[in-house]
């Protein structure tokens, strides 16, 4: 699989970036009454929040495993420490100021899917919605049918962890202002436990408050990002940087410390 990657093997870290939809899938569920069977896997946004009913975002990087295999052989074994998911602010729509997002391991398998959003044509019937990882209402769409044990991806046995993501001092919900501007980066910390897991089938993300009143004014309050299907600034899509701590004694960190420090290969 073809990914882009920086690594920076004695620092110990590595970032995933500018993914592009081959390394990275993105999509949101829409819990809203005429919405619950929308997909909306190619639209250039990802979402969380309420807006009549409550909207969950999707991410999965799946140049990941690659990526942290090409570590281990150039690093021999490694701990992995943590991460951190850079997503890029789009628009906040609220009639408070304030959201809070959480995210929490996936772990049923789940589909990107072919649609924009809008119910009507047979793609959008295609991969993650409210009830379903994987809707297959269309010829072309991938892999099996499969619902998701709670709608929303809600149960904690089946569909994703009972554990909120967090690594360090970063231990509580993250806090999204109304007036961010756009462009902003907003950070989300994940542990390395999930890192090690490969971030199991991704990562969900769900707003758990919404300022005071809730549900918002007007039943409106959800954050967007880019999504990898934003192409007119790619370094707007999403991206991942990884922690890790070299156990092993791989060559080729043998070699790249030999030659930092002025030596013979």
């Amino acid at each position: 699989m073809a990914f882009l990657f920086s690594s920076t093997v004695l620092g110990g870290s590595f970032t995933i970036s500018s993914p592009g939809a081959t390394n990275c899938r993105a999509t949101f569920i829409n819990g809203r009454s005429g919405k619950i069977l929308a997909n909306f896997g190619q639209v250039n946004f990802v979402r969380s929040g309420y807006y009549y009913g409550e909207i969950r975002g999707l991410l999965d990087f799946e140049a990941l495993a690659d990526s942290m295999q090409q570590v281990v052989n150039d690093s021999g074994s490694v701990t992995w420490d943590s991460a951190i998911v850079g997503l890029t602010h789009c628009n906040v729509t609220a009639a408070d100021d304030s959201i809070y997002v959480s995210v929490y391991k996936v772990i049923r398998a789940w589909e990107e899917g072919l649609g924009d959003g809008p119910l009507g044509s047979g793609k959008d019937t295609c991969g993650a919605c409210w009830d379903s990882a994987n809707a297959v209402g269309y010829s072309g769409c991938s892999g099996t049918a499969a619902d998701w044990g709670t709608d929303g991806c809600d149960n904690t046995g089946n569909d994703r962890s009972s554990t909120r993501e967090t690594f360090g001092s970063h231990a509580d919900s993250i806090l999204i202002h109304d007036g961010i501007s756009t462009g902003t980066t907003v950070d989300f910390y994940i542990s390395g436990t999930t890192v090690s897991d490969t971030l199991g089938e991704g990562l969900i993300f769900i707003s758990v408050d919404y300022g005071d009143p809730s549900p918002p004014v007007n039943n409106r309050c959800m954050v967007t990002f880019y999504s990898d299907d934003y192409t007119a600034i790619a370094s707007r899509q999403p991206k991942i940087t990884v922690y890790y701590t070299p156990t092993g004694g791989g060559e080729e960190l043998h070699r790249r410390r030999r030659m930092l420090l002025g030596g013979s290969q």
